[in-house]
């Protein structure tokens, strides 16, 4: 694995790839040329129609995609149609990136008519509206929220999200081999595709490229999902821990008692973090468990060290009880 300067991404959608990702769900009108899958997506939240229909239009927004349910039909069929032909062509040109259709309803032809004149991709789903709106903006949020590549590693440790950083040769892939042999779950070696969402969480995934593979320098490139089945593997993982393995150094002084937790900020999210130093025989995967078991009992409020803890802090205090120690 290298290590070099993380590389900030603008994040970028088109239509084509909203299509691909959500193809279990959305599907192209038969009616609408796949030219028209390159209208890029910009607008994290969908929206509801109805309002624009009422004449409302001046709340149409570029790059947004706009929802047509139940109540936007309902309101279509209320409507004389050259009145209702008046309000659509007041539409153009702002509603120009992607109209959804819900619940497998038909578009009124006067809307059918306006997107292909207007060259406007229609995209048909069976979720009624409600779903709709929060599946997809959910996943919006996520694929247009700021993107940085990281060099690092990515593991799911215990459940946990955990970001492996450190220098070249330092034994990170090596590491992320012992952990999944352990049972734990590879998410991205050498590469890590980081998005901030909304500035309090980071998502890591792969990038498609080089999705399961993972570099060992002597033996090549693996497919762990081929190798060790797809229980080894996951896709996309949000990041709550932060290890940075570094060379061990005699003359360092290192933490002895684990009383106190690091921060490091990554990406503009601030993580708790732990360094730990490499040597010759230590064993850097049964480490990394130790330090997620570690994070996992500070979060529910213990200590690892148990009772030493709660004595060193307060001589006086029983051994009964827990401290509040959350990272």
């Amino acid at each position: 694995m290298e290590d070099h300067a993380p590389q900030t991404q603008t994040p970028a959608l088109t239509v084509g790839g909203f299509l691909e990702k959500n193809r279990s769900f959305v599907r192209l009108d038969p009616g609408s040329d796949p030219v028209l899958l390159t209208r890029r997506i910009t607008k994290k939240r969908l929206q509801k129609l109805g309002m624009a229909l009422a004449g409302f239009t001046e709340y149409i927004q570029d790059g947004r995609i706009y929802v047509f349910g139940n109540t936007e039909d309902s309101y279509c069929k209320s409507r004389p149609t050259d009145q209702l032909r008046d309000v659509i062509t007041k539409l153009a040109p702002r509603l120009n990136t992607a109209l959804m259709v819900t619940q497998g309803l038909a578009l009124p032809p006067v809307l059918a008519e306006f997107a292909r004149t207007q060259g406007l991709p229609v995209l048909l789903t069976e979720l009624d509206s409600s779903t709709a709106i929060y599946r997809f903006t959910e996943f919006l949020e996520i694929e247009l929220s700021p993107r940085m590549i990281l060099h690092g590693l990515l593991m799911d440790v215990y459940g946990l999200g955990v970001l492996i950083g450190g220098e070249s040769g330092i034994g990170k892939s090596e590491c992320a081999l012992e952990l999944i042999l352990r049972g734990h779950r590879l998410v991205a070696d050498d590469v890590v595709d980081l998005r901030n969402v909304g500035g309090k969480h980071l998502i890591g995934e792969s990038p498609p490229p080089v999705q399961n593979l993972l570099e060992l320098r002597g033996i090549g490139i693996l497919n762990v999902r081929e190798m060790f089945g797809i229980s080894a593997v996951s896709r996309m993982k949000e990041v709550v821990f932060y290890i940075e393995l570094e060379r061990w150094h005699p003359q360092k002084e290192y933490d002895r008692l684990g009383f106190s937790w690091q921060r490091r900020e990554i990406f503009g999210v601030e993580l708790p973090s732990m360094s730990i130093p490499v040597a010759p025989g230590r064993n850097l995967s049964v480490l990394v468990e130790v330090a997620c078991r570690v994070f996992l009992m500070r979060s529910s409020g213990q200590h690892p060290t148990g009772d030493l803890y709660r004595t060193l802090m307060d001589p006086n205090s029983s051994s009964a009880g827990t401290e509040e120690v959350a990272p």
